[in-house]
């Protein structure tokens, strides 16, 4: 395409583009197969490229997340493999360029993501380099701005054009056309190659220089790559089409769309496997960060103490893991991935950061980080960090920053989920759900200053006490309230009255909440009185939990010996209902039966019996009869576990018709341990039930049983007794 007339493509400005790739080879047929992708993050780490691995596995890919050291030893079982570097300067050793060189050459498809253009002039070359040199190919920066164009001698570019100045990608350059012919297919003004493809072997290698082509959304705000057809607009359906034909074509040799299947093919996550330990508390790390692992070890616990001692309470055992970038973090609990390529106080700010995150702290769900912008701020100082973004202002200048968009106190509404593109433009520049998060952090502070610490304490409390066990005599707690871990925010205001001892509706109003009046008594005695019940009943839960799992302990091995399996019923399994003789076989882990078990029947992998609501409304119910012994100190013992990714449920066991014992499970992979005194059935028969409820709502909400049975209780603490 000449010059001239491109430049007035680029004059429009209003999005950035990508190609399409039309038909290179002959069409295939659909292909009725998932292909694999193995995205690596070990050597670089970006949100964008997480994006675009969800985005390949919504087109039908079986997706790899990776995250633990290159090469994997399966990678022959992927299709196409994707691989990205930036800011880091973590090398490709001579293991990942063989392998990588092998994986091409046999068939499959590499899809090379190069962001040079964005590194500082003096800084080295880019490391991927290290595996394009051996196909005659170099990434090189570029400083300026320019407008790209399609390349128009190429087929690839049919129907596309380029509509917006991008920012400074990366030029491909060819140092050996005689053997690897480069297919330009996006070019620069001076025609230098910025996206193009070489065949190697029998596979094909396709780089991109401009990493903001991985994402999906075309947004002008962030000035991304999109799609745009001639006399035509753009849409993600078209983005998401055009990425489906370049994938296809690597992992598959043609242009057809991928077989998409109903359900989607799994999206996984592969992390490292070394690890430096203190304890409990483990570090994952890939070799070339171990360095950073190991000063990460050194700082946790005093983190870990500033938190639990502001608190009172902490979450569950927490995984930690490196990350390769110096700029971001994350948190899935119990695992938190942090920026190990920060400077160390930067990176202390992600650790504060990201734990309070994992912190079991009460919020509905528009309080995202609000908790964690407040206690970074308060906390800061003590560990002498400096944050993230202006997460690290202390609260004078927040409120200013606050205060130039939202000078009622009333327009950012922190009761509202999500507040882009309904508030029109910020003053200060910064997004209205940033702008929430810091405004949510400030009235966190001001309830701080005003009621001490011992306000968030008496909360916490109050919203296990609620969210772990169904207070259903208590007509005041609306049954909606029993049901969800995050409440809704008249529900949460509910909550901080009850705290408090008054009804705080109009302290959050001035805060610019609209919200439905909660249910709450009219007199702040009863108030407090209510909220006192509940903050003794949560302490009495956890005593009785602690002592549980300790009677638990101390009596495993009769748990492991009991016959109980022998006799077990599951009814309105969504998994299906087990036979009695698979579990026992799966317990005694024949590896051909695995497998099997796992699909067919709802037992997973690790011997656990899983148990999942057949309706919304149909509780699974798993039924055994024992007998007490006339003697001793029987115990029923019951100990499982909400899967990972659990939404929370509401656990019941029965003995005969009588419910002894209840909690709502809402923190995955959290054991729990339910002990009953059976001093009221000595000698007798006991029909043991244990129920599932979802509370009508629906999804993920598999329990993992591991055991149940009757004991004789050799711990010296007792539990009490259960009267019918």
């Amino acid at each position: 395409m000449p010059h001239s007339k491109t430049i007035r493509y680029a004059k429009t400005a209003l999005f950035t583009t990508l190609l399409a790739l039309l038909a290179v080879l002959a069409s295939a047929q659909q292909m009725t197969f998932a292909p694999s992708a193995l995205v690596d993050q070990s050597h670089d780490f970006k949100f964008v490229v997480s994006h675009f691995a969800g985005a390949l596995n919504q087109t039908g890919f079986r997706v790899v997340d990776s995250y633990a050291d290159f090469p994997p030893q399966n990678l022959n079982s992927f299709n196409l493999l994707v691989l990205h570097q930036d800011n880091t300067s973590i090398p490709w050793d001579a293991a990942s360029t063989q392998a990588v060189d092998a994986f091409l050459r046999q068939g499959g498809g590499v899809l090379v993501f190069d962001d040079n253009g964005y590194r500082n002039p003096a800084s080295p070359p880019n490391p991927i380099n290290q595996i394009l040199e051996k196909y005659g190919l170099h990434v090189t920066r570029r400083w300026e701005k320019v407008p790209l164009y399609v390349h128009s001698a190429s087929s690839w570019g049919q129907g596309f054009y380029i509509t917006q100045f991008i920012r400074r990608s990366s030029v491909i350059i060819s140092t050996d056309p005689q053997h690897y012919k480069l297919h330009p297919v996006i070019t620069d003004p001076a025609g230098r190659c910025v996206m193009g493809w070489v065949n190697v072997g029998n596979g094909r290698l396709l780089v991109t220089g401009e990493m903001m082509m991985m994402d999906r959304t075309p947004t002008a705000v962030h000035d991304m790559f999109a799609v745009k057809l001639l006399n035509d607009t753009v849409t993600n359906s078209k983005v998401n089409a055009v990425w489906t034909n370049i994938t296809s074509w690597l992992a598959t040799g043609s242009t057809t769309p991928i077989y998409k299947p109903k359900v989607l093919p799994a999206h996984t996550s592969a992390y490292p496997v070394n690890f430096a330990a203190n304890g409990k508390l483990r570090v994952y790390y890939t070799l070339p960060l171990r360095t950073r692992a190991l000063f990460i070890l050194a700082k946790f616990s005093k983190i870990y103490k500033l938190l639990q001692n502001m608190y009172h309470c902490h979450p569950v055992q927490l995984t930690l893991m490196t990350l390769a970038t110096d700029g971001g973090a994350w948190t899935s609990t119990p695992r938190i991935a942090l920026g190990a390529l920060a400077d160390n106080t930067t990176l202390q700010g992600f650790m504060l950061w990201e734990m309070t995150n994992a912190w079991p702290l009460p919020q509905p769900p528009s309080w995202v980080e609000g908790w964690t912008s407040f206690t970074h701020t308060l906390l800061s100082s003590t560990l002498r960090l400096q944050g993230q973004r202006v997460k690290s202002m202390p609260f004078t200048e927040q409120e200013l920053t606050i205060h130039a968009d939202d000078p009622t106190n009333l327009k950012i509404n922190i009761a509202k989920r999500d507040l882009e593109g309904k508030l029109g433009r910020s003053v200060t520049g910064h997004r209205w759900n940033y702008l929430k998060t810091i405004k949510i952090g400030l009235l966190l502070d001001h309830l701080y200053r005003r009621y001490g610490v011992q306000l968030f304490r008496r909360l916490i409390h109050i919203h296990h006490a609620i969210y772990s066990a169904e207070t259903t005599t208590d007509n005041n707690i609306p049954i909606s309230l029993r049901s969800y871990t995050i409440p809704s925010f008249s529900e949460y205001v509910r909550e901080w009255s009850l705290a408090a001892g008054r009804n705080m509706s109009h302290y959050f109003h001035r805060w610019g909440a609209t919200f439905s009046p909660p249910n709450l008594p009219a007199a702040n005695a009863q108030i407090k009185a209510l909220g006192d019940s509940l903050v003794l009943k949560d302490k009495q839960m956890i005593r009785e939990d602690k002592n549980a799992k300790q009677v638990y302990e101390a009596n495993r091995q009769q748990l492991s010996n009991s016959s109980w399996i022998n006799s077990i019923s599951l009814k309105h399994n969504f998994l299906g209902d087990v036979p009695a003789s698979d579990w026992i076989e799966n317990l005694q882990n024949p590896p051909a039966r695995l497998a099997y078990l796992a699909v067919h029947s709802g037992v997973d992998e690790h011997g656990f019996l899983v148990i999942h609501p057949k309706t919304p409304d149909t509780p699974c119910v798993m039924a055994v009869t024992e007998k007490v012994p006339a003697a001793g100190k029987p115990l029923l013992v019951v100990e499982g576990m909400l899967r990972k990714n659990g939404s929370p449920v509401t656990m019941r066991i029965y003995i005969d018709s009588q419910e002894v014992w209840h909690r709502n499970l809402h923190t995955p992979l959290t054991p729990f341990y339910a002990t009953i005194n059976l001093d009221s059935w000595l000698g007798k028969s006991i029909r043991v039930r244990v129920e599932n409820d979802s509370n009508g709502n629906w999804g993920f909400r598999e329990v993992l049983i591991h055991c149940i049975g009757v004991i004789n209780n050799n711990h010296k603490k007792q539990t009490a007794p259960v009267h019918h």
